[in-house]
């Protein structure tokens, strides 16, 4: 039950109207990063590869288009 309350809680202090943003945004190196974004309608995931703060590739999975 603890664990439920704090979780609980947790969840509570959560905003998700709230902005997102980084707190740093790295040059990149070229290896590859990706990010799961949680929506309404299911999971969209971003992957990209950045080197010396340029795109080298970027796509998407979502689950409908």
């Amino acid at each position: 039950m603890q664990d439920a309350n704090a979780l609980t809680a947790h969840l509570d202090r959560l905003n998700p109207c709230d902005l997102v943003m980084a707190e740093s945004v790295p040059a990149g190196d070229g290896s590859v990063g990706w990010a799961v974004n949680e929506a309404p309608w299911g999971s969209n995931i971003h992957i990209v590869r950045v080197k010396n703060l340029r795109v080298q590739s970027f796509s998407m999975l979502v689950l409908t288009t």
